[in-house]
């Protein structure tokens, strides 16, 4: 008998808590180690506005419910990576971007999973999704996809 699809294992969100910091002359970590024994989720994507680390209320309602619903997860972990978007001044976009990631870890360890580990990394503008165009200018809707935090919950 022939197979004709596949099946998918959804994975649940867990949970990461160590802190990196990228200091002068550390090499830079585009992502956080994945647990060893741990399965990820899809990561979740908050954006931001320009400039900006306040997570906007639709966010908080997914992360207070991210919280809710693994405090009681003994070995979860938590990726918390931060970017920024390509215009400005490059370290000024690496501190953005680090102080986005620790925003959103910050805010989940105050909901409650403060006793979970979590890596937290500030990828800056290096790892952004948009490429320059031909005329040199990039439109509002692609800066904004590089204006995020991504979070993906281990168990």
């Amino acid at each position: 008998m022939k197979r004709l699809g596949r099946s998918y294992r959804f994975f649940i969100p867990a949970v990461t808590a160590c802190l990196m910091v990228l200091g002068a002359g550390a090499a830079e970590a585009a992502d956080c180690t994945r647990p060893k024994g741990l399965k990820g989720q899809t990561p979740h994507v908050i954006k931001f506005d320009p400039g900006s680390v306040a997570i906007s209320p639709e966010e908080q309602d997914w992360l207070e419910a991210q919280a809710e619903r693994f405090q009681s997860h003994p070995s979860l972990e938590v990726c918390v990576i931060g970017q920024a978007d390509k215009t400005g001044d490059t370290e000024i976009n690496k501190k953005l971007a680090l102080e986005r990631a620790e925003t959103v870890a910050a805010f989940l360890k105050e909901k409650g999973l403060g006793d979970k580990k979590f890596q937290v990394v500030g990828r800056g503008e290096a790892f952004g999704d948009t490429k320059d165009s031909l005329i040199g200018k990039l439109l509002e809707g692609e800066l904004a996809a590089d204006r995020r935090v991504e979070v993906t919950i281990y168990r």
